[in-house]
């Protein structure tokens, strides 16, 4: 059998996306020896080829970030793509991540992907959902080897039933809304201005610190 990884983020092969499924891969391989290949749907150039490995493929992930509560245009619009195809031979399972650490953010989400196995009628394996993850590129090597661990067991554990292990992720979306403790230790971090830390060191790179609180079509 074969795996077919689609990477849906708009940042390709500088993603977070990138970094979970290459974890996720070296647990798979570790364990399997059936043929893997990833694809960047940010290659619109590559559409066709990108059809037709999903048409073909046996096994199907599609991994990329949630956008605006739901996921990243070139990802819906390959899900059209798609629907054209019978799958009833293939599985197909999801890995949704956010920066937002509570889950509950990308849960209609995932209830629209299993319906959306469901059109194409190929077999769901499951959405994972992982909180969190813009900080990946902000943290040490170590660090990010601790966060990286639960996606190299996950790929792991599908390289022996084709399925995601349900304590995993059920791990990995444990947080699914902060209660009021955490509320109140999150509001005096907004109001110091801990949250913006990287995003202003991102404003000033690219000269745009004094324009973050413009509004231009407040008049129109």
């Amino acid at each position: 059998m074969s795996l077919v990884i689609f990477n849906g983020s708009p940042r390709g092969t500088g993603s977070n996306s990138k970094l979970m499924a290459d974890s996720f891969l070296k647990g798979f391989t570790a364990e399997s020896s059936e043929e893997s290949k990833v694809f960047y749907l940010i290659k619109k150039k590559d559409l066709e080829l990108h059809k037709e490995e999903f048409k073909n493929a046996e096994k199907v992930i599609f991994i990329f970030p949630l956008y605006t509560d739901a996921m990243p245009g070139m990802v819906k619009e390959f899900f059209e793509e798609a629907e054209e195809y019978n799958s009833e031979n293939k599985k197909i399972g999801f890995i949704v991540h956010s920066g937002f650490p509570e889950a509950i953010h990308s849960e209609c989400l995932a209830e629209y992907l299993k319906r959306f196995a469901e059109i194409i009628k190929a077999e769901y394996t499951g959405t994972v959902i992982a909180g969190g993850s813009e900080a990946l590129k902000f943290t040490d090597e170590k660090m990010q080897n601790k966060k990286l661990a639960p996606f190299y067991a996950l790929g792991s554990r599908y390289a022996s039933n084709s399925k995601f292990d349900s304590e995993i992720t059920e791990n990995l979306s444990k947080i699914r809304r902060f209660n009021g403790f955490i509320l109140v230790i999150l509001k005096i971090c907004i109001s110091l201005g801990i949250f913006n830390i990287n995003w202003n060191k991102i404003l000033k790179k690219n000269g745009s610190m004094d324009k973050r609180l413009a509004k231009p079509y407040k008049n129109i």
